[in-house]
């Protein structure tokens, strides 16, 4: 299942989670990606980018100093009933991007494993799509397509079965693409 939530934040809290993530708080860490499959996928039609990361929940253990405050900030023991998602958080990060001349997408791979859901909210507007394709986990990845495209729209919220292969796009006009990225247990 995959749904966009829109409006779930008040344009004032949109602002205030964009100044926190954005703003001097953070410590941020180079991420190197390097994912490797040998089931079919072709690696050549993608072109993983660098990115800055910050981890607030890894192994569903607080790694943050940040972490409570953004998940107070985002009511999340409201929020997740909203959504209808587990409040039980496996891994929650924050991603940025920056722009590049690349046309091609990050490689397609899911998060984990395990069965879980996954929560993308949109920090800013930004060019650089996440895409979902055709297959799932356990699928050989031979024959993947682009199923679904969302552009990044401040304050918009994406909610999808974490068994379905997506992918990020680095922007190509935006100065960045940020993100923040929740992977919540069945």
């Amino acid at each position: 299942m995959v749904e966009l939530f829109r409006n779930v934040f008040s344009p004032e809290l949109q602002n205030k989670i964009e100044d926190y993530i954005l703003g001097d708080n953070i410590n941020w860490f180079l991420g190197k990606t390097v994912i490797s499959y040998d089931n079919g996928l072709n690696l050549r039609k993608y072109q993983d980018t660098d990115k800055f990361c910050h981890q607030f929940v890894a192994n569903s253990s607080i790694c943050s100093p940040h972490a409570n405050h953004i998940l107070n900030m985002i009511h999340w023991q409201n929020l997740h009933q909203h959504l209808g998602v587990s409040n039980k958080i496996i891994k929650f990060k924050s991603n940025i991007l920056f722009r590049t001349n690349q046309k091609k997408s990050n490689t397609p791979h899911i998060d984990s494993r395990s069965d879980h859901d996954v929560l993308i909210y949109y920090v800013i507007d930004s060019d650089g799509p996440t895409i979902l394709y055709n297959k799932q986990k356990g699928d050989d990845l031979r024959g993947i397509k682009k199923k679904f495209t969302f552009h990044p729209k401040k304050g918009e919220i994406l909610k999808f079965d974490g068994s379905i292969y997506h992918s990020s796009t680095p922007p190509r006009k935006n100065n960045l693409r940020c993100i923040l990225n929740f992977d919540l247990a069945k």
